[in-house]
């Protein structure tokens, strides 16, 4: 199961995904931004070409690009990369900052390899 959500996911569904999808990847399944819970092909009765997604809820996920500030629209590239790109990319969700045991964290992030802190959208 994805070990990158930070709030439980709202829905889960059993989805085509592309090959080599992973737990905890971020995908857009039946045109609805989402987190992969199992990897594609693998988990509970997923076949080839299919896992468990999870819909809603706030997860992290790797970035390169910088977010400056907290509620930066962020998008999925084809290749299923995290950006704040919009041109030919997917609206996939919102930075948000949220508290952790030592201190709030997530919202924002310089430019480099890092973790964003993502609020899912709804198609």
């Amino acid at each position: 199961m994805a070990k990158n959500m930070r709030i439980k996911y709202e829905e889960s569904l059993e989805c085509a995904v592309a090959t080599g999808v992973k737990s905890g990847d971020p995908v857009i399944a039946n045109g609805q931004p989402g987190v992969a819970l199992t990897d594609e092909g693998g988990g509970v009765g997923n076949v080839a070409g299919r896992a468990s997604v999870a819909f809603g809820g706030v997860c992290d996920l790797p970035c390169a690009d910088a977010v400056a500030a907290e509620d930066t629209a962020l998008y999925l590239t084809a290749a299923r990369a995290v950006t704040t790109t919009a041109e030919g990319n997917t609206l996939f969700g919102r930075s948000v900052n949220l508290p952790n045991p030592v201190a709030r964290s997530g919202g924002t992030k310089a430019a480099g390899a890092g973790t964003i802190t993502v609020r899912l959208v709804r198609a």
